[in-house]
């Protein structure tokens, strides 16, 4: 079996053999084995010599190396989750298949084809092209291309729950792969055919091909497969109430992934790892690691990526494929070329085609477009319904873990037992949060306010939440200025490595109530207190804040500590921008705060819960049809 010192020494002789060669041909063929060697390992590099190979394979006219080329590149992008781009390449490459009658490769394009619709999460079209690999496969009586859609045929049995046939095509794949020494795909054969074991409520050989998975990894040296390998049993582990073993194993296997730019599964393995933090009941981590999976899903474009694809499935599957293919070979090649003679070479191949098949394809493509654009358009629209409900899923799932690290309504009855708070996010997910420690008989509150709101505003939320939970229970500081200056300093350390570029921070009005002697402690980061005493509820005393956030800030100082004695009936507010920058009314103007003090001076005879219930109809009717400027949020305790 292959070992991986060897296997850099063979990688080694092969970029110099690159190097040194000038025929084209060979030139091509070595840049294709180097790319291979070099996918899922460093995919960058692959990526790198199948557009070397593309472009020597055009010079050299070589069809069979061009389409070779198409093939791998698609693949790699597959795994990078550029899945528009894989498949056009493989659409491309089956064209070129097609016209040379090899059955080999039309088998293992299609296969490569299926692993994208896969990607897609589209169990519909990786079984149709699974299966036309196999059947194409089987006419070659080659178990060299026979076992390679064994593997995505078991992929589509399981994702369809019937693991017992999946489980049996994995294992003979597996077994055809050992006889062909494929280590790489021996191991993911085997992996595959570990989960569908353990699916089987089977968990002895479960366990047994899962080490036979990992010994192969381990011998072919790959992170992809490692990685897979680690989040995979990651599952596993969790199920059994294994949760520190399986975070650890998950956050190992998202490293190694996010080391090769597999995107996609990094961003799989986020998701895996927020559910094992919330069964953990750790949330504030949860939340940001499920944070991280949103934004990565979200970069990935998956919408839109989604909805070209199935623009491409009705072309290359329409009776004028080969012309459309030949414009897009065309336009593939021009992309990926090196140097001056390449490209020149291709602009003469490029205009050929041009010349040939131009008013054919510019009449086919109008034809095609009214034939087919109302059903495209309902076929695209039905897509991207389907993705906006999945990341809104997703999003939806950040709102509950949201909801758990801040205060529950009975923490708050039990502790703050005369109080109002009024939560309203501008988006599902927010900015602002409400933070509360009790301490003795401290109850430390505070009102924050991150930078934005929606998904990047809790983004922000997750590391401010917890900096303060670190500066409380870590460094156990109880004054609020010095828990605000503990909170910037972790902040910024958080930030650190972009401290540069990041100006996202906290706005926090904090205060310390020793409900025994009824004294409060007060510190504020740009936003004030507003305290209305019983002997004198005409007035609002306004406690004013340093001015200057949690978080960089050219001039920082040392947060200001306030100390003020309370009486029975005495009533402090706390509260973010929100409220006062909404607009509305009958000029559609901002409320201010002036108004909101008028406001408190008005309710403030009433109990804290119809004061509650003031605040808020207020802001809805003084909203009105307007959208919502900023996340809301304002808390009243009376002593």
């Amino acid at each position: 079996m292959l070992n991986s010192a060897w296997g850099n020494d063979y990688l080694d002789s092969l970029e110099k053999a690159y190097k040194v060669n000038n025929e084209l041909n060979e030139k091509t063929i070595t840049a294709l084995r180097i790319a291979s060697k070099y996918r899922n390992v460093d995919n960058e590099k692959a990526v790198l010599f199948t557009n070397r190979a593309i472009s020597h394979a055009i010079a050299d006219k070589n069809q069979m190396n061009l389409a070779h080329s198409y093939e791998l590149k698609g693949s790699v992008l597959t795994g990078m989750g550029q899945t528009k781009t894989a498949l056009e390449l493989l659409f491309g490459a089956i064209h070129i298949y097609e016209s040379l009658d090899s059955v080999k490769q039309i088998s293992n394009a299609y296969n490569s084809i299926g692993n994208a619709y896969l990607d897609l999460d589209d169990i519909k079209k990786c079984t149709k092209y699974y299966q036309l690999s196999y059947d194409y496969a089987l006419k070659t009586e080659d178990i060299s291309i026979i076992a390679v859609p064994l593997v995505g045929l078991g992929i589509s049995y399981s994702e369809n729950g019937e693991y017992e046939p999946a489980l049996r095509y994995s294992l003979k794949a597996a077994e055809m792969f050992e006889q062909l020494n494929r280590i790489d795909a021996y191991c993911i054969s085997m992996a595959n055919a570990a989960s569908y074991a353990y699916e089987c409520s089977t968990p002895k050989k479960a366990d047994s091909l899962l080490n036979l998975a990992k010994q192969a990894a381990v011998k072919f040296d790959s992170k992809y497969f490692k990685g897979e390998i680690m989040i995979m049993e990651s599952e596993w582990l969790s199920e059994k109430g294994a949760y520190s073993e399986a975070i650890e194993l998950a956050e190992n296997g998202i490293q190694l992934m996010q080391e090769i730019d597999a995107k996609s599964h990094a961003m799989e393995g986020l998701e895996f790892l927020s559910s094992y933090y919330a069964k953990m009941g750790n949330y504030t981590k949860a939340y940001s690691n499920l944070l991280e999976h949103i934004s990565l899903k979200d970069s990935l474009n998956e919408v839109n990526k989604t909805e070209i694809v199935e623009e491409l499935n009705t072309k290359y599957e329409s009776a004028e494929k080969e012309k459309l293919i030949n414009d897009l070979n065309a336009q593939s090649e021009l992309q990926t070329l090196e140097n001056k003679k390449d490209k020149v070479i291709l602009m003469i191949v490029f205009s050929c085609s041009i010349l040939l098949f131009g008013v054919l394809i510019f009449a086919l493509r109008a034809n095609l477009q009214k034939k087919k654009a109302n059903a495209l358009l309902n076929t695209q629209k039905t897509i991207i319904q389907e993705k906006n409900n999945e990341i809104l899923d997703s999003i939806k799932y950040a709102k509950r873990i949201q909801n758990a690290i801040i205060p529950s309504n009975e923490s708050l009855a039990e502790n703050l037992e005369k109080s109002f708070v009024i939560y309203q996010p501008k988006a599902i997910v927010a900015g602002d949060f409400y933070w509360m420690e009790v301490i003795e008989n401290t109850v430390l509150i505070a009102v924050a306010d991150c930078t934005g709101h929606g998904v990047p505003g809790a983004m922000v939320s997750v590391v401010c939440h917890n900096a303060l939970n670190r500066a409380v229970r870590e460094f156990s500081l109880r004054s609020p200025s010095k828990i605000l200056d503990k909170t910037r300093e972790l902040v910024l350390e958080a930030f650190s490595e972009n401290q540069g570029d990041v100006k996202d921070g906290m706005d926090i009005t904090l205060c310390a109530w020793n409900k025994l002697d009824n004294t409060i402690e007060w510190a504020g980061a740009n936003n004030p207190l507003y305290l209305i005493r019983a002997t004198n509820d005409n007035k609002i005393e306004i406690v004013s804040p340093d001015k200057q956030p949690i978080g960089n800030y050219e001039t920082s100082k040392m947060y200001t500590n306030h100390q003020l004695s309370l009486a029975s009936g005495d009533k402090f507010y706390l509260f973010s921008d929100g409220y006062m920058d909404q607009f509305g009314g009958e000029n559609g103007k901002k409320f201010k705060y002036s108004a909101f003090r008028e406001l408190l001076l008005k309710i403030n005879k009433s109990s804290m819960s119809e004061q509650g219930d003031a605040l808020f109809n207020t802001f809805q009717k003084w909203k009105g049809d307007l959208e919502q400027l900023d996340d809301v949020c304002v808390i009243g305790i009376q002593v």
